[in-house]
């Protein structure tokens, strides 16, 4: 029997292949695996779409490590077999070829407010969850946050791969800037 690979929501043989979505096949609020050259997939949450790439949000099962810019769902609101920690500070470009299976979906109203939070915009909502703010580097989630921001650069697409502006998440400049706590 092959040896597992441990990704945040599904295990995935090794030697697994697992099909990229199609081109334009891709929508915001997908919540989907991302595949990486090496290591096991991580998940993420579509936020935004252009030809050929999406900009996604890292996601994982680590909910009780949530800040104030992440946001917890759950089963019933995401589709995921558990909760769901979605990272509201932490995204990537992405390729459409790295993208593969639906895990589970939200609306789009819920992206645009997942979004808000992760740019210190919106804290005043309370139906998704969250945690407690980082106040210094000696919260262990400091360096927790950090480790999530290396993980999600196995899947990002460099900025020459990519060319759309993040102008309605409020984001700006260029595709393939990561961003982390």
């Amino acid at each position: 029997m092959p040896e597992e690979e441990r990704g945040p929501l599904v295990q995935l043989p090794r030697s697994a292949r697992v099909d990229p979505v199609p081109e334009g096949d891709a929508r915001v609020g997908q919540i989907r695996l991302a595949l990486p050259d090496r290591g096991p997939a991580v998940t993420v949450l579509i936020i935004e779409v252009d030809d050929g790439s999406v900009r996604g949000l890292l996601c994982g099962e680590d909910w009780p490590l949530a800040t104030e810019t992440d946001a917890v769902l759950e089963p019933w609101q995401s589709g995921c077999p558990g909760r769901l920690l979605v990272h509201g500070d932490v995204s990537a470009a992405i390729l459409n070829r790295r993208l593969s299976r639906v895990l589970g979906a939200i609306t789009p109203e819920i992206v645009e407010r997942i979004v808000l939070r992760g740019l210190h915009r919106d804290f005043d909502t309370h139906d998704l969850g969250r945690g407690r703010p980082i106040l210094d580097r000696d919260d262990p989630r400091w360096e927790w946050k950090l480790e999530q921001l290396t993980r999600v650069r196995g899947v990002r697409a460099r900025a020459s791969e990519v060319g759309f502006t993040l102008h309605e998440s409020g984001r700006g400049g260029r595709g393939g800037r990561d961003s982390a706590a």
